[in-house]
Protein backbone atom coordinates (compact mmCIF):
# COMPACT_ATOMS: atom_id res chain seq x y z
CA UNK A 1 0.00 0.00 0.00
CA UNK A 2 1.55 3.23 -1.13
CA UNK A 3 1.01 6.49 0.59
CA UNK A 4 1.68 9.86 -1.10
CA UNK A 5 2.28 12.85 1.05
CA UNK A 6 1.74 16.26 -0.47
CA UNK A 7 4.15 18.97 0.49
CA UNK A 8 2.61 21.67 2.59
CA UNK A 9 1.41 24.65 0.61
CA UNK A 10 2.72 27.92 1.95
CA UNK A 11 0.28 30.74 1.67
CA UNK A 12 1.68 33.96 0.39
CA UNK A 13 0.81 37.14 2.10
CA UNK A 14 -1.91 39.17 0.51
CA UNK A 15 0.30 42.21 0.31
CA UNK A 16 3.15 40.37 -1.49
CA UNK A 17 3.43 39.32 -5.16
CA UNK A 18 3.86 35.81 -6.39
CA UNK A 19 7.22 35.41 -7.99
CA UNK A 20 5.93 34.02 -11.25
CA UNK A 21 3.18 36.51 -11.92
CA UNK A 22 3.41 38.08 -15.39
CA UNK A 23 3.81 41.80 -15.87
CA UNK A 24 0.29 42.38 -17.22
CA UNK A 25 -1.19 40.70 -14.13
CA UNK A 26 0.97 42.90 -11.93
CA UNK A 27 -0.33 46.00 -13.66
CA UNK A 28 -3.90 44.75 -13.53
CA UNK A 29 -4.80 46.34 -10.18
CA UNK A 30 -3.38 49.31 -8.28
CA UNK A 31 -2.88 47.17 -5.18
CA UNK A 32 -0.56 44.78 -6.99
CA UNK A 33 1.41 47.70 -8.54
CA UNK A 34 1.81 49.40 -5.17
CA UNK A 35 2.86 46.11 -3.63
CA UNK A 36 5.51 45.67 -6.32
CA UNK A 37 6.77 49.22 -5.73
CA UNK A 38 6.97 48.67 -1.94
CA UNK A 39 8.79 45.39 -2.49
CA UNK A 40 11.39 46.82 -4.88
CA UNK A 41 11.38 50.50 -4.03
CA UNK A 42 15.15 50.71 -4.23
CA UNK A 43 15.06 49.84 -7.95
CA UNK A 44 12.66 52.71 -8.63
CA UNK A 45 14.69 55.11 -6.49
CA UNK A 46 17.89 54.15 -8.27
CA UNK A 47 16.27 54.67 -11.70
CA UNK A 48 14.99 58.10 -10.63
CA UNK A 49 18.41 59.12 -9.39
CA UNK A 50 20.06 57.93 -12.59
CA UNK A 51 17.44 59.68 -14.77
CA UNK A 52 17.66 63.00 -12.91
CA UNK A 53 21.43 62.83 -12.84
CA UNK A 54 21.51 62.13 -16.56
CA UNK A 55 19.27 65.14 -17.22
CA UNK A 56 21.50 67.41 -15.13
CA UNK A 57 24.63 66.03 -16.80
CA UNK A 58 23.13 66.51 -20.27
CA UNK A 59 22.18 70.11 -19.42
CA UNK A 60 25.77 70.74 -18.31
CA UNK A 61 27.57 69.05 -21.20
CA UNK A 62 25.36 70.01 -24.15
CA UNK A 63 26.37 73.11 -26.12
CA UNK A 64 24.10 76.06 -25.36
CA UNK A 65 22.20 77.75 -28.20
CA UNK A 66 21.35 81.45 -28.20
CA UNK A 67 18.47 83.13 -30.03
CA UNK A 68 18.21 86.53 -31.66
CA UNK A 69 14.98 87.86 -33.15
CA UNK A 70 14.15 90.71 -35.50
CA UNK A 71 10.66 91.87 -36.43
CA UNK A 72 9.34 93.91 -39.36
CA UNK A 73 6.17 95.85 -40.01
CA UNK A 74 5.07 95.18 -43.59
CA UNK A 75 3.25 98.25 -44.87
CA UNK A 76 1.27 98.33 -48.15
CA UNK A 77 2.56 101.30 -50.15
CA UNK A 78 -0.35 102.32 -52.37
CA UNK A 79 -0.02 105.07 -54.93
CA UNK A 80 -2.75 107.67 -54.28
CA UNK A 81 -2.74 108.64 -57.95
CA UNK A 82 -3.32 105.07 -59.16
CA UNK A 83 -6.90 103.90 -59.86
CA UNK A 84 -6.38 100.56 -58.07
CA UNK A 85 -4.22 99.65 -55.05
CA UNK A 86 -0.79 98.19 -55.70
CA UNK A 87 -1.52 95.07 -53.61
CA UNK A 88 -5.28 94.38 -53.70
CA UNK A 89 -4.90 90.77 -52.44
CA UNK A 90 -2.76 91.72 -49.41
CA UNK A 91 0.06 89.37 -50.36
CA UNK A 92 2.88 91.59 -49.11
CA UNK A 93 3.18 89.96 -45.68
CA UNK A 94 3.21 86.26 -46.79
CA UNK A 95 5.56 87.14 -49.64
CA UNK A 96 8.02 88.85 -47.31
CA UNK A 97 8.07 85.84 -44.97
CA UNK A 98 8.77 83.54 -47.92
CA UNK A 99 11.59 85.84 -49.00
CA UNK A 100 13.18 85.68 -45.54
CA UNK A 101 13.19 81.87 -45.64
CA UNK A 102 14.24 81.60 -49.29
CA UNK A 103 17.48 80.04 -50.51
CA UNK A 104 18.50 83.23 -52.28
CA UNK A 105 18.57 85.23 -49.05
CA UNK A 106 20.27 82.39 -47.16
CA UNK A 107 22.99 82.10 -49.83
CA UNK A 108 23.68 85.83 -49.68
CA UNK A 109 23.87 85.71 -45.87
CA UNK A 110 26.33 82.81 -46.02
CA UNK A 111 28.47 84.67 -48.56
CA UNK A 112 28.32 87.99 -46.71
CA UNK A 113 29.20 86.62 -43.25
CA UNK A 114 31.42 83.77 -44.52
CA UNK A 115 29.57 81.15 -42.49
CA UNK A 116 31.06 78.05 -44.12
CA UNK A 117 33.92 77.91 -41.62
CA UNK A 118 31.71 78.90 -38.68
CA UNK A 119 29.19 76.15 -39.49
CA UNK A 120 31.89 73.60 -40.31
CA UNK A 121 30.80 73.02 -43.91
CA UNK A 122 32.88 72.59 -47.05
CA UNK A 123 30.60 74.27 -49.59
CA UNK A 124 27.98 77.07 -49.54
CA UNK A 125 25.09 74.67 -50.23
CA UNK A 126 25.72 72.64 -47.08
CA UNK A 127 26.22 75.81 -45.07
CA UNK A 128 22.92 77.18 -46.36
CA UNK A 129 21.09 73.95 -45.47
CA UNK A 130 22.53 73.98 -41.97
CA UNK A 131 21.70 77.66 -41.52
CA UNK A 132 18.08 77.18 -42.59
CA UNK A 133 17.67 74.53 -39.89
CA UNK A 134 18.24 77.19 -37.24
CA UNK A 135 15.97 79.96 -38.52
CA UNK A 136 12.24 80.30 -38.18
CA UNK A 137 9.85 82.86 -39.61
CA UNK A 138 6.27 83.56 -38.66
CA UNK A 139 3.86 86.44 -39.16
CA UNK A 140 0.71 87.94 -37.71
CA UNK A 141 -1.75 88.92 -40.43
CA UNK A 142 -3.81 91.14 -38.14
CA UNK A 143 -0.93 93.41 -37.23
CA UNK A 144 1.11 92.86 -40.44
CA UNK A 145 4.19 91.99 -38.43
CA UNK A 146 6.76 89.40 -39.53
CA UNK A 147 9.28 87.96 -37.07
CA UNK A 148 12.55 86.18 -37.82
CA UNK A 149 14.28 84.05 -35.18
CA UNK A 150 17.90 82.83 -35.51
CA UNK A 151 19.67 80.33 -33.26
CA UNK A 152 23.43 79.97 -33.01
CA UNK A 153 26.06 78.81 -30.54
CA UNK A 154 27.57 82.31 -30.38
CA UNK A 155 25.27 85.17 -29.26
CA UNK A 156 27.06 87.84 -31.32
CA UNK A 157 26.94 85.71 -34.45
CA UNK A 158 23.23 85.04 -33.96
CA UNK A 159 22.62 88.80 -33.86
CA UNK A 160 24.75 89.37 -36.98
CA UNK A 161 22.91 86.63 -38.88
CA UNK A 162 19.51 88.07 -37.93
CA UNK A 163 20.62 91.55 -38.97
CA UNK A 164 21.96 90.28 -42.31
CA UNK A 165 18.74 88.36 -42.98
CA UNK A 166 16.74 91.52 -42.35
CA UNK A 167 18.83 93.78 -44.59
CA UNK A 168 19.11 91.33 -47.48
CA UNK A 169 15.45 90.30 -47.19
CA UNK A 170 14.26 93.91 -47.40
CA UNK A 171 16.48 94.53 -50.44
CA UNK A 172 15.19 91.45 -52.25
CA UNK A 173 11.61 92.35 -51.30
CA UNK A 174 11.97 95.80 -52.90
CA UNK A 175 13.56 94.28 -56.01
CA UNK A 176 10.71 91.80 -56.45
CA UNK A 177 7.99 94.42 -56.02
CA UNK A 178 9.68 96.78 -58.46
CA UNK A 179 10.62 94.05 -60.98
CA UNK A 180 7.67 94.76 -63.28
CA UNK A 181 8.29 98.50 -63.17
CA UNK A 182 12.01 97.97 -63.68
CA UNK A 183 11.47 95.89 -66.82
CA UNK A 184 9.21 98.54 -68.31
CA UNK A 185 11.70 101.24 -67.37
CA UNK A 186 14.57 99.33 -68.99
CA UNK A 187 12.62 98.95 -72.23
CA UNK A 188 11.78 102.66 -72.25
CA UNK A 189 15.40 103.54 -71.52
CA UNK A 190 16.48 101.44 -74.53
CA UNK A 191 14.02 103.31 -76.74
CA UNK A 192 15.15 106.59 -75.24
CA UNK A 193 18.78 105.78 -76.08
CA UNK A 194 17.76 104.92 -79.65
CA UNK A 195 15.85 108.18 -80.12
CA UNK A 196 18.70 110.08 -78.52
CA UNK A 197 21.09 108.69 -81.15
CA UNK A 198 18.69 109.64 -83.92
CA UNK A 199 18.27 113.11 -82.45
CA UNK A 200 22.04 113.63 -82.31
CA UNK A 201 22.36 112.51 -85.94
CA UNK A 202 19.58 114.89 -87.03
CA UNK A 203 21.19 117.79 -85.17
CA UNK A 204 24.55 117.00 -86.78
CA UNK A 205 22.91 117.01 -90.21
CA UNK A 206 21.29 120.38 -89.46
CA UNK A 207 24.63 121.81 -88.36
CA UNK A 208 26.32 120.61 -91.57
CA UNK A 209 23.49 122.18 -93.60
CA UNK A 210 23.92 125.53 -91.85
CA UNK A 211 27.69 125.51 -92.35
CA UNK A 212 27.40 124.53 -96.00
CA UNK A 213 24.68 127.02 -96.92
CA UNK A 214 25.78 129.79 -94.51
CA UNK A 215 22.42 129.73 -92.79
CA UNK A 216 22.11 131.30 -89.37
CA UNK A 217 18.44 132.15 -89.14
CA UNK A 218 16.73 131.10 -92.33
CA UNK A 219 13.43 133.02 -91.91
CA UNK A 220 15.24 136.25 -91.08
CA UNK A 221 17.79 135.75 -93.82
CA UNK A 222 15.07 135.04 -96.38
CA UNK A 223 13.20 138.12 -95.24
CA UNK A 224 16.34 140.28 -95.48
CA UNK A 225 17.26 138.86 -98.88
CA UNK A 226 13.80 139.46 -100.31
CA UNK A 227 13.76 142.99 -98.89
CA UNK A 228 17.18 143.70 -100.41
CA UNK A 229 16.13 142.27 -103.76
CA UNK A 230 12.98 144.37 -103.72
CA UNK A 231 15.05 147.46 -102.94
CA UNK A 232 17.40 146.73 -105.87
CA UNK A 233 14.50 146.14 -108.21
CA UNK A 234 12.93 149.43 -107.15
CA UNK A 235 16.28 151.19 -107.54
CA UNK A 236 16.75 149.72 -111.00
CA UNK A 237 13.30 150.80 -112.05
CA UNK A 238 13.90 154.31 -110.77
CA UNK A 239 17.24 154.44 -112.58
CA UNK A 240 15.62 153.36 -115.83
CA UNK A 241 12.89 155.99 -115.48
CA UNK A 242 15.46 158.66 -114.72
CA UNK A 243 17.62 157.51 -117.64
CA UNK A 244 14.69 157.64 -120.02
CA UNK A 245 13.78 161.13 -118.80
CA UNK A 246 17.37 162.42 -119.05
CA UNK A 247 17.82 160.97 -122.53
CA UNK A 248 14.70 162.80 -123.62
CA UNK A 249 15.91 166.23 -122.49
CA UNK A 250 19.71 165.90 -122.66
CA UNK A 251 22.34 164.44 -124.89
CA UNK A 252 23.84 161.02 -124.61
CA UNK A 253 27.07 162.43 -123.24
CA UNK A 254 25.50 164.51 -120.55
CA UNK A 255 26.44 163.75 -116.89
CA UNK A 256 22.80 163.08 -115.92
CA UNK A 257 22.41 160.39 -118.57
CA UNK A 258 25.69 158.76 -117.68
CA UNK A 259 24.83 158.76 -113.96
CA UNK A 260 21.42 157.22 -114.67
CA UNK A 261 23.04 154.55 -116.81
CA UNK A 262 25.55 153.71 -114.04
CA UNK A 263 22.83 153.52 -111.42
CA UNK A 264 20.69 151.22 -113.56
CA UNK A 265 23.68 149.02 -114.38
CA UNK A 266 24.80 148.78 -110.75
CA UNK A 267 21.32 147.84 -109.59
CA UNK A 268 21.08 145.21 -112.33
CA UNK A 269 24.50 143.75 -111.42
CA UNK A 270 23.67 143.64 -107.70
CA UNK A 271 20.35 141.99 -108.40
CA UNK A 272 22.00 139.43 -110.66
CA UNK A 273 24.64 138.74 -108.03
CA UNK A 274 21.94 138.07 -105.43
CA UNK A 275 20.23 135.60 -107.70
CA UNK A 276 23.27 133.29 -107.82
CA UNK A 277 25.49 133.92 -104.81
CA UNK A 278 24.02 135.69 -101.87
CA UNK A 279 27.09 136.18 -99.66
CA UNK A 280 25.79 137.38 -96.31
CA UNK A 281 22.34 137.29 -97.82
CA UNK A 282 20.82 134.20 -99.37
CA UNK A 283 20.86 133.51 -103.06
CA UNK A 284 17.34 134.04 -104.30
CA UNK A 285 17.49 131.06 -106.64
CA UNK A 286 18.36 128.75 -103.66
CA UNK A 287 15.71 130.02 -101.30
CA UNK A 288 13.02 127.40 -102.21
CA UNK A 289 15.50 124.55 -101.91
CA UNK A 290 16.92 125.88 -98.67
CA UNK A 291 13.49 126.34 -97.17
CA UNK A 292 12.45 122.81 -98.11
CA UNK A 293 15.61 121.18 -96.77
CA UNK A 294 15.55 123.31 -93.64
CA UNK A 295 11.91 122.39 -92.98
CA UNK A 296 12.70 118.69 -93.39
CA UNK A 297 15.63 118.80 -91.01
CA UNK A 298 13.75 120.88 -88.47
CA UNK A 299 10.76 118.55 -88.63
CA UNK A 300 13.05 115.57 -88.07
CA UNK A 301 14.67 117.22 -85.07
CA UNK A 302 11.31 118.24 -83.62
CA UNK A 303 9.97 114.68 -83.99
CA UNK A 304 12.90 113.03 -82.28
CA UNK A 305 13.01 115.71 -79.63
CA UNK A 306 9.31 115.28 -78.83
CA UNK A 307 9.65 111.49 -78.60
CA UNK A 308 12.71 111.86 -76.40
CA UNK A 309 10.92 114.27 -74.05
CA UNK A 310 7.93 111.91 -73.74
CA UNK A 311 10.19 108.96 -72.98
CA UNK A 312 12.11 110.97 -70.40
CA UNK A 313 8.86 111.79 -68.57
CA UNK A 314 7.74 108.14 -68.68
CA UNK A 315 11.09 106.90 -67.39
CA UNK A 316 11.02 109.39 -64.53
CA UNK A 317 7.47 108.30 -63.68
CA UNK A 318 8.55 104.65 -63.56
CA UNK A 319 11.57 105.51 -61.46
CA UNK A 320 9.29 107.24 -58.99
CA UNK A 321 7.03 104.18 -58.98
CA UNK A 322 10.02 101.96 -58.15
CA UNK A 323 10.48 103.85 -54.91
CA UNK A 324 6.93 102.90 -53.88
CA UNK A 325 6.87 99.06 -53.75
CA UNK A 326 3.59 97.30 -53.07
CA UNK A 327 4.80 96.01 -49.70
CA UNK A 328 7.54 97.81 -47.81
CA UNK A 329 9.08 96.09 -44.78
CA UNK A 330 10.08 98.56 -42.08
CA UNK A 331 12.33 97.45 -39.25
CA UNK A 332 10.30 97.22 -36.04
CA UNK A 333 12.68 95.63 -33.51
CA UNK A 334 16.44 95.51 -33.95
CA UNK A 335 18.14 92.15 -33.27
CA UNK A 336 19.83 92.01 -29.88
CA UNK A 337 22.56 89.86 -28.43
CA UNK A 338 21.10 87.19 -26.16
CA UNK A 339 22.49 86.77 -22.63
CA UNK A 340 20.80 83.49 -21.71
CA UNK A 341 20.64 80.36 -23.89
CA UNK A 342 17.27 79.19 -25.13
CA UNK A 343 18.32 75.55 -25.21
CA UNK A 344 19.11 73.16 -23.75
CA UNK A 345 16.87 73.91 -20.76
CA UNK A 346 18.25 72.30 -17.62
CA UNK A 347 14.83 72.25 -15.99
CA UNK A 348 13.30 70.54 -19.03
CA UNK A 349 16.13 68.00 -19.14
CA UNK A 350 15.73 67.36 -15.41
CA UNK A 351 12.00 66.75 -15.83
CA UNK A 352 12.61 64.52 -18.84
CA UNK A 353 15.25 62.55 -16.94
CA UNK A 354 12.87 62.19 -14.00
CA UNK A 355 10.09 60.74 -16.13
CA UNK A 356 12.48 58.51 -18.07
CA UNK A 357 13.89 57.17 -14.79
CA UNK A 358 10.36 56.69 -13.48
CA UNK A 359 9.31 54.67 -16.52
CA UNK A 360 12.46 52.57 -16.51
CA UNK A 361 12.18 51.97 -12.77
CA UNK A 362 8.55 50.87 -13.05
CA UNK A 363 9.52 48.61 -15.91
CA UNK A 364 12.15 46.82 -13.83
CA UNK A 365 9.87 46.76 -10.79
CA UNK A 366 7.09 44.87 -12.55
CA UNK A 367 9.33 42.82 -14.85
CA UNK A 368 8.37 39.06 -14.65
CA UNK A 369 11.04 37.05 -12.79
CA UNK A 370 10.07 33.51 -13.74
CA UNK A 371 13.06 33.04 -16.00
CA UNK A 372 15.39 34.46 -13.39
CA UNK A 373 13.99 32.18 -10.67
CA UNK A 374 14.33 29.10 -12.83
CA UNK A 375 17.99 29.86 -13.38
CA UNK A 376 18.71 29.61 -9.59
CA UNK A 377 18.94 26.34 -7.60
CA UNK A 378 16.04 25.20 -5.48
CA UNK A 379 17.75 26.06 -2.23
CA UNK A 380 18.44 29.64 -3.27
CA UNK A 381 14.86 30.52 -4.22
CA UNK A 382 14.08 31.65 -0.76
CA UNK A 383 16.36 34.65 -1.26
CA UNK A 384 13.87 36.02 -3.76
Amino acid sequence: MSVSIRPPIREEKRGRLTLAEPMLVTLGTPERLLAAIRHRWWVLALALVVGCGGGILAGTLLTPWYESTVSFAVLPMDDPTAPVPADPNMTALPLFTQILSSRRVADEVVAQLQLMRALGKENPQDARTELQKHISVWFDRKSNVATLSVEDRVPARARMIAQAFGEIGRTVNNEIWSAKTSEARKRLEARMAEHSTQLVAAEAEMRAFREREHVIDLPEQVKASVAEAAFLVRMRSQSKVSLHFNQAFAGADSPEVQRSQLEAGSAQAALKSMSHSGGALLALDNVPRLEQEHARLKRQIDTYSSLYDVLVKQVETLRSAETRPGGRAELLDMPSEARKPVRPSRVALLVQGFFCGLLIGLFFVVWPRRAVRQAWPEDSKGAW
